[in-house]
C-alpha cells in the first residue's frame, strides 16, 4: 500500500505545474516544500482512518525520510553530515505535516494558503496569491481519504 502511495505522492509533488515563474522554485528546497505540503495532505488523510492507514502512513514517511537521505547524497552531502541534515529536514517537515494538517482536518482554505504563502514563499500576505497549490493539495487530501483500503 505505502508503494502505490508513495509514487501518488512523488507525482503530486513534482508535477512540473507546480514549478515555475510565481510558482515553487524548483531547486532542493522548493522540491523540499512541495513534498512537504502534499505528504501532509496524504498522512493527514490517511490518520483520518484506521489503525491499518495510520500504518501506511508511517511506512510513507519512512520512505519520505528514505529518499532525502539518498537525495542529499547526490547532492555530495558527507556521510557525517547526512545525519544532522535529515534531523533539521525532519523538524521541518513534521512541523509542516503538523501546520498543514490542521488546515485539511477543518477543511480551512484561508488558512491553508496562508500557510503556503508563508511556508513556501516567505510571504505574510496572500494578495494576489495563486491559489492553485492550495486545491491540488486539498484535492490531494480529499482523494486519498476517500480510497478504501484492504487489510
Amino acid at each position: 500500500s505505502s508503494d502505490r502511495l508513495f509514487m501518488m505522492l512523488n507525482s503530486d509533488a513534482r508535477d512540473p505545474t507546480n514549478f515555475g515563474e510565481g510558482k515553487i522554485e524548483d531547486s532542493p528546497d522548493g522540491r523540499f516544500e512541495a513534498m512537504a505540503l502534499f505528504a501532509a495532505a496524504y498522512i493527514s488523510a490517511l490518520n483520518t482512518k484506521c489503525a491499518f492507514e495510520k500504518s501506511v502512513a508511517e511506512e510513507l514517511q519512512s520512505r519520505i525520510f528514505k529518499t532525502f537521505d539518498q537525495g542529499l547524497r547526490e547532492l555530495g552531502v558527507g556521510d557525517m553530515a547526512v545525519g544532522k541534515r535529515i534531523r533539521k529536514l525532519a523538524e521541518s517537515f513534521y512541523g509542516r505535516v503538523i501546520s498543514y494538517g490542521e488546515c485539511f482536518a477543518t477543511n480551512s482554505q484561508t488558512k491553508l494558503t496562508a500557510k503556503i504563502a508563508l511556508n513556501v514563499f516567505g510571504r505574510k500576505d496572500t494578495v494576489g496569491f495563486d491559489e492553485a497549490l492550495m486545491q491540488k493539495s486539498m484535492s490531494a487530501f480529499e482523494r486519498i481519504c476517500a480510497l478504501e483500503f484492504i487489510t
